[in-house]
């Protein structure tokens, strides 16, 4: 471990998907797309990353109908022994509700926390009651509830590219007056606008693929159209490296589809080039 820089940990759990299944299926996908396809060199950086940066794959096993607050526990757990080791933890979901574990375990490490949220939804619920019809399922640790566990930590919420929000949400971006730090897509504020109302030196950045266009990453649980461009979001994350220090990262929400590994690729790619922006720029 001594050795290790990125801890790539997989945790394929999709208990409270609302939509489209699948999610449990991704971290796989995007791990097999690392290893077979995405090229060494990135042409963007001007470097083999894998050459400069020691990357190691961990899975969370994820028991049958397993409880989304045991996962959340368990994530904040194996999360947490990376960031005391000093290496950066790089989450592969899964839904969007493993999120929660290592941000949780994050702001245990870092005090003073923002978190960059890429994402077409709130994710603001405060439970999954209100479409949820089965009691038995109805919980805090939701995929749609996320950002709002994540905000009680105290963490400043950053959220970029959402396009659906719901009238509960509404009213609590409203109470909260959180709505100054929401970027709705499509983004017209520069990237300086946007990274000035991150406060904190240290950000987490957690990313829905759904945040992304549709015809940038199409197999995700519940997409949205009219999302981020590719180019928009590549520009955005290296200015977000060089001014912030990014102390771990995920990928959450990719839905492999048969016959289209477009978004698979495309989340593993990112994945490699954030790398690389974190240790090589």
């Amino acid at each position: 471990m001594n050795e290790v820089d990125v801890v790539l940990l997989k945790i394929p759990f999709e208990g409270t998907v609302s939509r489209e299944k699948g999610t449990a299926r991704g971290p796989a996908a995007v791990s097999r797309m690392l290893d077979e396809q995405v090229e060494l060199y990135d042409y963007l950086i001007g470097q083999d990353i894998s050459k400069k940066v020691r990357i190691i794959e961990k899975s969370i096993k994820v028991e049958k109908k397993e409880r989304v607050e045991n996962l959340v526990r368990k994530t904040e757990k194996e999360s947490g022994r990376y960031f005391a080791k000093g290496k950066l933890p790089v989450i592969l979901g899964g839904e969007h509700s493993v999120s929660i574990g290592a941000i949780l375990a994050a702001k245990k490490f870092f005090k003073n926390l923002t978190v960059i949220q890429i994402d077409a939804h709130g994710d603001l619920r405060d439970d999954n009651s209100d479409y949820e019809e089965d009691q038995k399922k109805i919980t805090k640790y939701a995929h749609s509830c996320a950002m709002r566990r994540v905000y009680e930590t105290g963490c400043q919420l950053v959220q970029i590219g959402v396009r659906s929000i719901s009238p509960v949400e509404n009213e609590f971006i409203r109470k909260e007056k959180i709505g100054k730090n929401i970027f709705f897509a499509p983004v017209k504020a520069s990237y300086k606008k946007i990274i000035s109302r991150c406060p904190n030196k240290k950000v987490y950045l957690t990313i829905d693929a759904d945040g992304f266009d549709p015809s940038v990453m199409p197999a995700t649980g519940t997409p949205e159209p009219e999302g981020l461009g590719w180019n928009w979001a590549l520009e955005f994350f290296r200015e977000l490296f060089s001014k912030k220090e990014v102390i771990g990262f995920d990928i959450v929400e990719v839905s492999p589809k048969a016959g289209c590994k477009r978004t698979e690729y495309a989340a593993a790619k990112l994945l490699y080039h954030l790398i690389g922006l974190k240790f090589l720029i």
